[in-house]
């Protein structure tokens, strides 16, 4: 939820709100900036005569302003004639415009000039508001949109931007009120409805979340927002087929945005659509190359699909943006295991263990990797630390005391065969299963890994560990 919100929040706060003004519009229709609108983005630009009017260039600047060039918008302002440049309207739009250049204190300037002839000027206040925003100045946004709230109690804009401010807070029953205070007030304000449709997906009402998001997306056909946020609430009621719909529509209106591009492959997943949602993630990887969360997917699904020098490649560079993702070592241990590179795996295993130290199948791990790298000597060490710390009456402890005096190994059996637990009892019989494998007695490894399999604990870490050992030793051939 938290996620989704501040989407909601970082779309209505800056350049969103600038084209709106732009555009002669409210905060709360059609916002094409930015998600993007392919009819206004494609081409080298604006194919027309030059602009007469004020009207005209407006509207022409508000083109360029589309497109990202903000600087030909601006230029755009000194070809307004002299008396509609100096109108209050006019240089609220040019402030809005510096704003979506990066240009924020000449916007400042202006509006601060404007405020000191008119201080409750509500056009004013809500574009310093947002020029706030964007600095991450939450605390300034919020007193002057309150400030605007004063003035005029029914100024929706204001009201749909505090109900996600109390949002972003998690005060969850004010953002309710704000948002309905701004429905109230125009019930097609776009804002609102996707707020007050995430809080009603929180509180478990899918329903009327898909209504509010339903009348948000006909009422701005080009918003990627409303249709993602459907979408999310689609997937989770059972219907990812309704939810694919979505996305697909909302990756044309926002073919940039990462997040609609995770979402989508995260759809086509569900629906066993494998090689689509990896194109889909790798497209992602390419929107924001250093964001992790694709890596996550296109490494698991690269290993699925048996690409596994691909797989490793995306563990890599996993590894390399978040050092604390242990799954990502996890899966690099693996993969290097696949190939016989006992001595990676086993440096792998070990920054997996570092940041989840309370997982023993990462000394397990670590430990049948040492041994087959270095030999049962060198692994000694190691194992007289993990014996400190494993209670001496568990079956861990247990067999780890095995691996280190490599002795012992059929009251371990014996002990293993009557534990209860279903999940460590598979997960023990397949760490003897190494021991034996290690050593050389392969009809005892062979038997004890087919016994795993038949246990069938496909959640475990073990489970897909096993599984590589059976088709490494051609235990299902003939």
């Amino acid at each position: 939820m938290d996620k989704y919100f501040t989407r909601i929040r970082c779309f209505a706060a800056g350049v969103f709100c600038v084209l709106l003004a732009l555009l002669f519009f409210s905060c709360a229709s059609a916002p094409k900036k930015a998600d993007g609108d392919p009819a206004l983005s494609a081409g080298e630009g604006p194919k027309q005569a030059e602009p007469q009017s004020t009207g005209d260039i407006l509207a022409r600047a508000a083109e360029f302003l589309v497109q990202g060039n903000f600087e030909e918008a601006l230029a755009l302002f000194d070809r307004i004639n002299s008396e509609d440049a100096a109108k209050r309207d006019i240089r609220l739009l040019k402030a809005s415009a510096l704003i979506s250049a990066g240009r924020d204190e000449d916007a400042r300037s202006i509006i601060e000039d404007i405020l000191s002839i008119e201080p409750d000027q509500a056009d004013a206040l809500f574009i310093l508001a947002n020029l706030e925003a964007s600095l991450g100045k939450t605390r300034e946004e919020q007193a002057l949109l309150e400030r605007i709230v004063r003035v005029e109690p029914e100024n929706s804009d204001a009201l749909a931007a505090l109900g996600s401010i109390a949002m972003g807070a998690r005060s969850y029953d004010r953002a309710a009120s704000y948002y309905d205070q701004a429905l109230k007030s125009n019930p097609d304000h776009g804002e609102a409805l996707t707020g007050r449709a995430a809080l009603y997906r929180r509180a478990n009402d899918p329903r009327k979340a898909v209504e509010l998001l339903t009348r948000a997306i006909g009422h701005n056909p080009s918003w990627a927002t409303p249709l993602v946020a459907r979408a999310q609430i689609y997937k989770e009621e059972g219907y990812p087929h309704q939810a694919l719909e979505d996305l697909d529509i909302a990756r044309v209106l926002a073919p940039d945005n990462y997040w609609v591009s995770i979402d989508r492959g995260s759809a086509l997943l569900e629906l066993m659509r494998l090689d689509e949602a990896l194109e889909e993630f790798t497209r992602a990887q390419t929107l924001e190359p250093e964001n992790f969360l694709a890596y996550v997917y296109t490494a698991g699904l690269r290993d699925d699909l048996k690409d596994y020098a691909g797989a490793e490649r995306d563990y890599e560079k996993l590894v390399r943006l978040r050092s604390d993702y242990y799954f990502a070592y996890e899966g690099l241990g693996i993969l290097k295991m696949r190939s016989g590179r006992w001595d990676e795996a086993r440096a792998a295993f070990i920054e997996a263990y570092k940041q989840d130290t309370g997982n023993l199948s990462y000394p397990f791990l670590i430990t049948t990797n040492w041994i087959r790298a270095r030999g049962p000597a060198d692994a000694k060490g190691f194992l007289a630390e993990v014996l400190r710390t494993v209670p001496r009456n568990s079956i861990e402890w247990a067999l780890f005391r095995l691996f280190h005096d490599q002795s012992g190994d059929v009251d371990i059996a014996v002990r293993i065969d009557r534990e209860q637990n279903i999940d460590k009892k598979a997960q023990m019989l397949y760490y003897l299963a190494e021991y034996y494998a290690i050593r050389g007695n392969n009809s005892l490894a062979d038997r004890y890994y087919m016994q795993v399999r038949e246990m069938n604990r496909q959640g475990l870490l073990e489970w897909k560990l096993n599984t590589m050992a059976i088709e490494t030793r051609h235990l299902d051939e003939p």
